[in-house]
Formats: structure tokens, sequence, C-alpha cells
């Protein structure tokens, strides 16, 4: 599995979404990524306030997915990579005027990290689990 061995590693991603004198105070995987690492990220000096963000991760050693469906826009099986699925949900949800959470900063680069990144607002009001 790839992932952030620490905090140091996302320091300049943090920093690029949310300013200079933001930190990394912590960083925790999330379960159920299925695709991608989930990441809470914990923060100090966010100029807004922000107490934490979410930072996604696309990369073939956090796929954690059985295997892929056939293809296709209607599967939801098929192998997605990248943010770009992500994003065209995220729109289509928000267009639809869904609460979604804010994208902060999006780098597909690869310049910092061999995969996709995505930071997005932490919404901490619980979980869809059962």
């Amino acid at each position: 599995m790839g992932g952030f061995g620490d905090s140091g590693e996302l320091a300049g991603l943090v920093r690029d979404a949310l300013g200079p004198g933001c930190r990394v105070a912590g960083v925790r995987r999330l379960r159920g990524g299925s695709r991608k690492g989930v990441y809470r990220v914990r923060l100090e000096g966010a100029r807004d306030g922000t107490g934490s963000v979410v930072v996604y991760r696309w990369a073939a050693g956090e796929d954690f997915w059985p295997g892929a469906g056939p293809g296709g826009p209607a599967d939801a099986l098929a192998a997605s990579s990248g943010p770009e699925p992500f994003l065209a949900a995220q729109r289509r949800l928000a267009g639809l005027g869904v609460r979604v959470p804010r994208v902060l900063l999006v780098d597909g680069s690869r310049r910092r990290d061999a995969a996709d990144l995505a930071v997005v607002e932490d919404d901490t009001g619980g979980s869809l689990e059962a």
C-alpha cells in the first residue's frame, strides 16, 4: 500500500490549499475509500479556522476494489483512475442543489507524489455507515 508515511509529506499540499500559515498536525487513513486512499488531515494555523481537511489519493497501491466491471459510465464497478469521476459527480450533485464538500485543490501533476491528489473540505458531521 502507498499512502503518506508522515504528516511532512502533506505539508506542501496543505499549504497550497489553505495558505502559508497552515500546518499539518496529524494524519489518519480513513476506511472505505475503495479505489483511492482517503486521509483526514488535522490542521493548525489555517487562516479561516479550518480544523481538518480530507485528502484523496488515487494510486494503484490504494485501490482495494476486488476487480473491475466491463466499463462504461453507468458501471459502478468500472475501473476509475484519478479525480475526474469524483469531480464530475461533485459538479453534478452541486448542480442539483445537493450540499457537497468544497474541493480546495486538485493536483494531477504527480510532481509532489506518484498519485493524483485532491484536498477537500472535511464534513465531520457523522458517517453514512449503518
